[in-house]
């Protein structure tokens, strides 16, 4: 299972992606677990706020590359961040460890995110050779800025909060 669902307090949905071997990297089955955890809590009259995480003190490790090559035509990524957009319940991350790629482009459609003290994010689309995704391109600079966003995206250098 990649996905862990819990109701830790009367109204809050936590979900934490758990593939700890592969340092909660998205694989494909991930991003629709992502999705559909979202959406039910988003239906759930019960839950007020859903919290996203990761286990293991890490948020994830972005795309995992393998499934992402084996799988270059898979709409799951895209489905999930529609997903984090139409949702109209508050959608706050808890950041801790790496936030990376996708990692780090999901959280500019959350409505809050916390970022531990250990947390480093990173955008390394330029020095893979692709293209950031995620509305990245267009949100990032509204919120920190053209030339911070410039070279967030354009150096992939980490980061931290």
């Amino acid at each position: 299972m990649s996905l862990i669902t819990d109701t830790v307090y009367p109204g809050i949905r936590l979900l934490t992606i758990d593939r700890p071997a592969k340092r909660n990297a998205f694989d494909i089955e991930t991003y629709v677990a992502l999705a559909e955890g979202i959406v039910e809590a988003d239906r759930d009259h019960e839950v007020r706020v859903i919290v996203i995480t990761g286990s293991g003190g890490v948020f994830t490790a972005g795309n995992d590359l393998v499934d992402f090559r084996d799988q270059p035509d898979s709409m799951a990524a895209f489905d999930l961040l529609r997903t984090l957009v139409a949702t109209e319940k508050p959608i706050v991350a808890a950041v801790e460890g790496f936030a990376v790629g996708i990692g780090a482009s999901m959280l500019l459609h959350c409505d809050l995110a916390f970022a531990g003290n250990s947390t480093v994010f990173s955008l390394p689309f330029v020095t893979l050779g692709l293209t950031p995704e995620g509305a990245t391109t267009l949100v990032l600079p509204r919120i920190a800025g053209v030339k911070l966003a410039t070279e967030l995206l354009m150096l992939g250098k980490k980061f931290t909060s």
